[in-house]
C-alpha cells in the first residue's frame, strides 16, 4: 500500500518539504515596523494532498501566531482555511502576511493539525521568521473635542459659573476658556 503524503510548495517553483518530516519548511519575512505589513507580505506557499485520501483539519486545524495572519489569495488554487479540507490530488494556498506587534527578531510556527498519514491527528508546521523594528510606543496624540450641553440661561452682566461652562473633552486635560472679546474703540 502506497504511504499518504503530504506535499507544501512555495511560489509555484519547487516543492519545499515532502511530510513534512525533519526540519519543517520556513519563510522568511522583511524586517519591519512594528504595526506595518512588511514590504514582501503576502508569501504563499501551496499545500498539495498527493495522497489518495482526504486530508482533512483535525481541531484546531490552521493556526497562526500573533505577529502574522493569513491574507486573501489569488483564489487559485483557493485558499486554506482553518478548518481545511483537500480531496486527493486538491491543494490550497497559504497567503502570509508579516505584520509584527512587538520589536525584535521573531520566529514563530504556523500549524497544520490534520489527519495526515492516516493518523487521527497529525501536526505539521511552517516556521515563520521576522524581525519588528521600531518602537513600540504610546498612540499618536488625538485632536480633543469639547462638547457643551445646552446652556443655562445667561443674563447680561452676571458672571459665568460652572453651570453655563460644564463641558465634556474627549481627552484628559485642563482647558482654559477664553471668551473672545471686541476690542473698545
Amino acid at each position: 500500500m502506497e504511504r499518504e503524503r503530504l506535499y507544501i510548495r512555495r511560489e509555484q517553483y519547487a516543492v519545499l518539504k515532502e511530510d513534512f518530516a525533519g526540519a519543517p519548511p520556513s519563510l522568511s519575512f522583511a524586517s519591519t515596523n512594528v504595526g506595518s505589513t512588511s514590504s514582501d507580505s503576502p508569501q504563499t506557499v501551496t499545500v498539495l494532498n498527493f495522497g489518495s485520501a482526504a486530508l482533512t483539519a483535525v481541531a484546531p486545524g490552521l493556526t497562526l501566531p500573533a505577529d502574522f495572519t493569513l491574507a486573501t489569495g489569488s483564489g487559485t488554487p483557493p485558499d486554506c482555511t482553518s478548518s481545511f479540507s483537500l480531496a486527493a490530488n486538491a491543494s490550497c494556498n497559504l497567503s502570509i502576511d508579516f505584520f509584527p506587534t512587538t520589536t525584535g527578531t521573531l520566529s514563530e510556527t504556523l500549524t497544520l493539525t490534520d489527519n495526515s498519514l492516516n493518523a487521527s491527528s497529525a501536526t505539521q508546521s511552517i516556521t515563520l521568521n521576522g524581525t519588528g523594528i521600531g518602537s513600540v510606543g504610546p498612540p499618536p496624540p488625538t485632536t480633543p473635542t469639547i462638547t457643551w450641553a445646552t446652556p443655562a440661561p445667561i443674563t447680561y452682566g452676571t458672571p459665568l459659573n460652572g453651570v453655563q461652562l460644564n463641558a465634556v473633552a474627549s481627552v484628559d486635560g485642563t482647558y482654559v476658556y477664553s471668551p473672545w472679546r471686541r476690542p473698545f474703540r
